[in-house]
């Protein structure tokens, strides 16, 4: 990747963790790139998870007894909504 691409993905993570903080009230974030098959790549193209960090471990989980849930999940609709709304200011 040109240094100049990772720079701007690197820009536009420090703005998504900022939505994360703000509107989903996270106490901190996880940024992971994982880079190669063995450190568990699986689709091979460069993106970055932004993942929030709660105090509680329930919130926002979308698993439950290690699997995913099912159905409609009213907490999971609202996140979604609010980062996107906070994220359509982000100039990609």
């Amino acid at each position: 990747m040109p240094e100049e691409t990772f720079s701007e993905m690197l820009s536009l993570t420090k703005e998504f963790n900022g939505v994360m903080l703000s509107k989903l009230h996270a106490i901190g974030v996880k940024n992971v790139m994982n880079n190669g098959y063995a450190a568990g790549q699986r689709v091979f193209h460069a993106h970055m998870h932004v993942i929030p960090v709660y105090n509680d471990p329930e919130a926002y989980n979308t698993k439950k007894n290690g699997y995913w849930r099912e159905g409609p999940s009213p907490e999971l609709d609202k996140a979604y909504d609010d980062i996107k709304e906070a994220a359509k200011d982000i100039q990609i």
